[in-house]
């Protein structure tokens, strides 16, 4: 739960801003939670529809059908890595604890690696209540069904 103390903290923080700032940052935050989901689930797309696939189309058909996915899947990274980018600034000028320690350069195949695993361990942390170690981790508990929904009130 600490990456979800992170996020709830910096709502709160922003719900204590001037109004005049509250709602665009909210926008922000709400927007950049949305893409490290989105890119977790590109992933878990690409893994769960390719085998699928592969049945179903052949040739230059399967190959387009990849090339999307593959591409979705870049856009949606590229999109988590800004909100990463974003919501760690957001986070220093309100004085909280930024969601993840520091800047991401978007062009580090190793950064990427990074911002992959850190969008899989916020995932799981704010849905599951459950730790994982990265994107490979994630996969792997998600596919192996080691995961448990919370009870909702």
């Amino acid at each position: 739960m600490e990456l979800k103390n992170k996020y709830l903290a910096l709502v709160t923080a922003i719900g204590a801003e001037d109004e005049a700032f509250r709602e665009t940052d909210l926008n922000a935050v709400e927007s950049g939670m949305m893409d490290f989901s989105n890119y977790v689930n590109s992933i878990y797309a690409m893994e769960v529809l390719l085998p699928i696939q592969r049945f179903r189309l052949d040739g230059d058909a399967l190959r387009d059908y990849t090339v999307k996915l593959d591409s979705n899947r870049k856009s949606c990274h590229n999109a988590a890595i800004a909100s990463m980018n974003l919501l760690y600034r957001l986070a220093l000028s309100l004085h909280c604890e930024p969601l993840h320690p520091h800047l991401i350069d978007g062009e580090n195949p190793a950064s990427r690696r990074e911002a992959a695993n850190f969008c899989a361990r916020i995932v799981m942390d704010v849905v599951y209540d459950q730790v994982t170690t990265g994107i490979d981790d994630t996969i792997a508990v998600m596919a192996e069904g080691r995961f448990s929904l919370k009870a909702k009130a």
